[in-house]
């Protein structure tokens, strides 16, 4: 599950121009992370996996995306995201 509730963070890009964006745990997006990386240019990319090779990945949302993200995010803020 999620570490806590979303923080505000300002981003170095967006410094001195007052905007705020709001961090979560990165499973809430994208459990492994290397196709944005990939997508945002980064040529060297770092996953450690706490699974084998070969290990069937579920297809189906499991409970956390059928049950407490929605209530998740509607509850931080972030109805957006929720749907």
């Amino acid at each position: 599950g999620a570490a806590g509730p979303p923080i505000d963070v300002v981003r170095r890009k967006d410094a001195g121009k007052g905007v705020v964006t709001s961090a979560f745990d990165a499973f809430c997006y994208e459990p492994l992370p290397f196709r944005s990386a990939v997508q945002e240019g980064h040529t060297h990319v770092l996953v450690l996996r706490t699974r084998p090779d070969g290990f069937p990945i579920k297809t189906k949302p499991g409970i956390y995306e059928r049950a407490v993200a929605n209530v998740y995010f509607r509850s931080h803020g972030q109805p957006e995201v929720a749907s």
